[in-house]
């Protein structure tokens, strides 16, 4: 397994097909939303622009991708900017494909993203925001609860931790 920056536009499809699942009322439907398609393309563009010594200090989602040993994309993770919270980067979309779920590589993809923002910027502290039922799995992980809102179609739990 390995970790890197999605850069592949021709892999494009595969990417949003796993960081969708991030998503599953949406991913139930089988469908990427435009919205969703247009974020990852401005965060594809992006990081394809980056050196290998990037800052992670301003632009869009910065895309990673988890690979298995043939190469193919089983996880995918972005982070860029906290726009609230000035020392935090913001993980998002963290998404494992169906058939490599409960195998812990959503917490490899976690544990090692966490590297890549101490690596490429100064933050404290990592940011999340899930469903509650994903509580437990967080909260093992070293994050803690900031907070929960309820919106009309869903409730979101909000964590963060120091790194």
């Amino acid at each position: 397994m390995k970790l890197e920056l999605f850069t592949n536009q021709n892999e494009l499809e595969e990417y949003l097909k796993v960081a969708v699942l991030s998503m599953p009322s949406v991913a139930a439907q089988n469908i990427i939303p435009d919205s969703f398609r247009k974020e990852i393309c401005e965060g594809l563009k992006f990081t394809q622009s980056l050196s290998s010594d990037f800052r992670a200090d301003v632009g869009p989602w910065i895309l990673y991708a988890l690979r298995n040993d043939a190469n193919e994309i089983i996880g995918a993770l972005m982070f860029s900017k906290d726009r609230h919270i000035k020392s935090a980067a913001q993980l998002e979309y963290l998404g494992i494909r169906e058939d490599q779920q409960k195998k812990g590589y959503g917490t490899l993809i976690i544990k090692e993203i966490i590297k890549e923002v101490k690596k490429h910027s100064d933050y404290k502290f990592a940011t999340f925001s899930t469903s509650p039922r994903m509580t437990e799995y967080y909260e093992k992980l070293g994050f803690k609860c900031a907070g929960t809102a309820e919106f009309p179609h869903s409730t979101r739990c909000f964590f963060y931790k120091e790194i």
